[in-house]
């Protein structure tokens, strides 16, 4: 086999690594935003979307914001170890692994540094969670008295989805 090829299957699973364990740091994120802000949301401050929807976000803590990426990094890490301790077991070569592991450890280390670094720079919005009807009664929260968004805001709107763009009042489209 000639080694270009060999060095280009090599990148490829690397590849392959990065990009499943990605898929599952992303996801796990949003899994994790949608409860920290469910749980941890300032109901004292809730917003209203221009088609009604009450919201809500946790407050901005870079500690939380911190320790939950590198939680997740750390998570997503132990997961892939465990699905290459599998593959190791049902006869992966070591070469393949290797790409493997070093994609798949990688992915979520620089996915978890970006986050960080994006909210330490202040260039990372706000994530805000949809209340549903029976939580806005169990909160006590008028309708009628919640400001709407003012700017755009990225909403969770269900549990594990990704956050959906809605306008604010003084948002230029």
């Amino acid at each position: 086999m000639s080694p270009l090829i060999l060095a280009s299957s090599y990148i490829a699973y690397g590849c392959l690594g990065a990009a499943v364990s990605g898929t599952i740091f992303n996801k796990m994120s949003h899994c994790t935003e949608y409860h920290l802000n469910k749980r941890e949301g300032d109901y004292t401050n809730p917003k209203q979307t221009l088609d009604g929807r009450i919201i809500v976000s946790i407050p901005a803590n870079a500690n939380n914001y911190y320790s939950q990426n590198i939680s997740l990094m750390g998570t997503t890490a132990i997961i892939s170890f465990s699905a290459l301790k599998v593959l190791l077991l049902v006869g992966c070569p070591i070469p393949v692994l290797t790409s493997l592991a070093i994609g798949s450890i990688a992915a979520p280390i620089f996915f978890g540094l970006l986050n960080m670094a994006l909210h330490y720079n202040r260039a990372y919005d706000a994530r805000w969670v949809e209340l549903n009807d029976e939580e806005v009664r169990r909160h006590r929260i008028d309708r009628n008295t919640v400001p709407r968004i003012e700017q755009s805001v990225r909403v969770y709107c269900g549990f594990g989805r990704a956050p959906t763009y809605f306008p604010g009042e003084y948002t230029h489209e």
